[in-house]
């Protein structure tokens, strides 16, 4: 047997020797990875990394460190004064301090100079965003800083925005300070309501000795229609605190609208809603609203002491269990290597079985690869997300607010990774800033808060990749590497995965799971029949599931076979096989079949981009380059100068999950924010001026403002030629999240993977599978006898 052998074992014995909690990987978050069990493994040494001078020059896509971002706020508050202390950074109406630190990659074109050893190593840029409300007029500035900072330091200012144009930054909480103060008389009206609840039996078993039930003013997301470029207009509402436990919070009956003037230094709030479907008027103020509730107007209504579907809401297990015991208590499958890992790491490149990459997780939209290769040449020079949104529908307390992932800085957002859950025991674990660190939320960054988040490891498919029987090299087991990174948003915990295959083909995507939200609805009402059928399913007597949507967009920038490409369009169709063969230039004469016609595929090239259409009435139409995905279109990318030997144009098949179509019309507030979602693939010429088709700078351009340039789709599209060009395809896929009884506690797993397969790629026009050693293949033998376990390892 080969030194290649990978294997996956049910081993029970494992169940008595490690503790269960580390076998389910949970492990309190921060430090080091768990140990690993101990598999039997033949003694090896550890694999070389392959090409080592492109893991050295892949280092100028390393993201900014720990230490590197701290040098940035050291500087910027030794030599302008910001405020860089945990929970104080903008607190006030004067504030002065900086957000949204990431590294800015370089010109493509430097970048390849230098990776090609023909340039100089391109110069390391860090940016941020400088909130200067210590100013008259208030203004948010972007700027940019070379790295290492130096005695002869100087900020790049990018551009000025007004401070109502201001980037979305979670701990600025300014406008909302003053929301429970407020609030607070109407606290009154929900003594009868909590007086009233009772809590399940099961909940009320985890519930604290002496516990009541409580409320609580919260929420703050910005309304995106309710606002304008000018003024900002947040959501809010009430919590019940129904069971034991910190966060045993529900979405109570009133919901309200606020608004914050920072020249007066004042909160106002109106448009409150008590008890919906009570038939209550809106109440322009909270003395309004208390005064109906005084002079008894004010119709008051119930709410469960159900937690969504009792406490299973916390994950917590509880019987009466449907699987046997005895199977429950034994090891799950794990993978293990008996004669080492095939893959091998340097610093933050990976090399796999042909392939070699980068990979690391930018602070805004978190996981980043860059310059991936199969079998020396690169296929792609940088694959990522640009956003993942969220639009909130419905019956619902949060109707009307919009969410983007890349906003609340999604890398930042990175959760720390347990061995045993996301990642299998004999992962490599990569470590940066994470969630833990609570760096996002506004709190101080440290050299200590790294974490592992983002793991790398080799997974069987436990399938053959292909096979024909009777042949003497019957065929090759398919396995795949897997790099992977998990990424805490709110109530979602995205995770975004790299798969790559031994044939050169691979795959990108986001899957996702979380806990779902409910919106408050009358316990009993006759109307909930319909509101679930509309909007969500029931998920206590008093909460509805809140239908929403999530929509990710990614850009892809393929090289394939150099930098001149196109794209074209394959279509099934069928038709009069001698018209076709006419067309085709050649000579019929003799050819007979008994059917006239024939199936065949269409070829459309993509000659140039077309035009955007911005003329603001109410029918868009897309340009040529806006495609949507079909079952019977194939989208190839491929080279012009760059061909097989037998003539083929080298390309790639790009495969994208199909979406609904875009339901919103023309000069919809959550469509401005999300013209991406349009196209299932855009094609653009790519231009290092054009950084995603979404830009997280969010809320800058409320309706009807536009984006800053190089952030929206729509300016990108501006009918350049598509001929032999450096190429950029945007991708998207949405998802309509319909709440169901099974997705409480939490949904399972999901999401849907953009596929890339080589397309008449190989340069000798076979398989990459013909030039793999013969010691991967399973060999026929007259018995049909597997393989055997490598003989160390045999006594398992």
């Amino acid at each position: 047997m080969s030194s290649t052998y990978l294997g996956v074992l049910l081993l029970s014995s494992f169940a008595a020797a490690h503790d269960r909690r580390m076998l389910f990987g949970s492990r309190p978050g921060g430090g080091s990875p768990p140990a690993s069990p101990s598999f039997p493994a033949c003694p090896t040494e550890p694999l070389p990394f392959p090409v080592p001078e492109v893991a050295e020059t892949n280092k100028i896509f390393d993201q900014l460190t720990v230490a590197e971002q701290l040098s940035i706020e050291t500087y910027m508050a030794e030599n302008f004064g910001i405020t860089t202390t945990g929970g104080e950074k903008c607190v006030t109406v004067n504030c002065s301090t900086i957000a949204k630190i990431q590294l800015i990659k370089p010109p493509k074109a430097e970048a390849l100079a230098y990776m090609a050893g023909t340039g100089p190593k391109p110069a390391r840029i860090g940016q941020f965003w400088w909130l200067r409300a210590n100013l008259r007029p208030r203004v948010a500035e972007l700027h940019q800083i070379e790295l290492p900072i130096t005695a002869d330091t100087t900020p790049t200012l990018i551009r000025t925005e007004p401070w109502e144009r201001r980037p979305f930054v979670t701990w600025e909480d300014v406008p909302l300070q003053d929301q429970a103060e407020m609030l607070e008389p109407l606290r009154p009206l929900f003594d009868e309501m909590l007086t009233a609840l009772v809590i399940s039996d099961s909940l009320a078993a985890k519930t604290e000795e002496g516990f009541e039930p409580s409320v609580r003013f919260g929420g703050g997301a910005l309304s995106v229609p309710g606002s304008t470029p000018g003024r900002r207009e947040y959501l809010g509402r009430v919590d019940v605190r129904a069971g034991a436990g910190p966060h045993y919070f529900k979405e109570g009956p009133m919901q309200y609208v606020m608004s914050y003037d920072w020249d007066t230094e004042t909160l106002s709030v109106y448009d409150i809603v008590i008890c919906p479907g009570m038939g209550n008027p809106t109440y322009p103020s909270v003395d309004a609203a208390l005064a109906a509730y005084n002079d008894g107007s004010l119709k008051l209504c119930s709410i469960d002491g159900e937690w969504y579907g009792d406490t299973k809401a916390h994950m917590d297990p509880e019987p009466p269990y449907f699987i046997d015991d005895a199977a429950a208590k034994r090891a799950e499958p794990m993978i293990y290597y008996p004669e080492g890992p095939r893959f091998t790491v340097s610093g933050r490149s990976v090399a796999w079985m042909g392939w070699d990459f980068h990979v690391d997780v930018n602070a805004i939209n978190a996981m980043h690869i860059s310059n991936l290769r199969f079998q020396n040449e690169r296929i792609v020079y940088e694959l990522h997300a640009t956003d993942f949104t969220a639009v909130y529908s419905g019956y619902s307390t949060r109707k009307d607010i919009f969410y983007s992932d890349g906003g609340y800085e999604m890398g930042n957002c990175a959760t720390t990774l347990r061995a045993g859950l996301q990642c299998p025991h004999q992962a490599v674990f990569m470590y940066g800033l994470g969630y833990d660190s609570g760096y996002v939320w506004g709190g101080d960054l440290t050299l200590d808060a790294e974490a592992p988040t983002i793991c790398v490891f080799e997974a069987p498919d436990n399938e053959a990749l292909f096979q024909h029987a009777q042949e003497k090299y019957e065929g090759l087991s398919k396995s795949a590497l897997y790099v992977r990174g998990v990424f805490t948003v709110g109530n979602y915990d995205y995770t975004q995965t790299l798969k790559l295959y031994q044939d050169g083909a691979f795959d990108f995507f986001k899957q996702l799971s979380g806990y779902a939200v409910g919106a408050y609805i009358l316990p009993g009402d006759s109307s909930n029949t319909a509101l679930m059928s509309l909007f969500g399913a029931l998920i206590s007597t008093s909460a509805l599931g809140a239908l929403h949507t999530h929509s990710a967009g990614y850009k892809i920038d393929l090289d394939i076979g150099g930098l001149e490409n196109s794209v074209k369009i394959k279509t099934p169709g069928y038709g009069n096989l001698i018209d076709l063969l006419n067309g085709a230039g050649l000579n019929t004469t003799g050819i007979v079949s008994a059917s006239d016609d024939t199936y065949y595929f269409a070829e459309t090239p993509l000659p140039n981009e077309g035009n955007w259409d911005m003329d603001g009435d109410s029918t868009w139409t897309p340009p040529p380059s806006c495609i949507s995905a079909a079952a019977d279109k194939k989208i190839v990318q491929y080279s012009t100068t760059s061909t097989t030997n037998l003539g083929h144009k080298r390309g790639y098949l790009i495969t994208v999950p199909t979406s609904w179509p875009q339901m919103m019309p023309e000069g919809d507030p959550f469509l401005h924010l999300q013209n991406f979602t349009k196209c299932d693939y855009a094609v653009a010429v790519r231009k290092d001026s054009e950084f995603a088709s979404a830009g997280q700078s969010v809320f800058g351009n409320l309706y009807p403002e536009p984006a800053a340039p190089g952030n929206d789709i729509s300016q990108f599209i501006d009918g350049e030629s598509l001929e032999g060009v450096d190429i950029v395809l945007y991708a998207h896929n949405t998802k309509f999240h319909w709440v169901k009884t099974e997705d409480v506690p939490v949904p399972s797993t999901m999401g849907k993977e953009i596929s890339f397969a080589p397309f008449n790629y190989m340069t000798d026009d076979v398989s990459p599978n013909k030039h793999l050693q013969e010691d991967l293949y399973t060999y026929s033998t007259p018995d049909r006898e597997a393989e055997p376990v490598p003989t160390c390892a045999s006594t398992v």
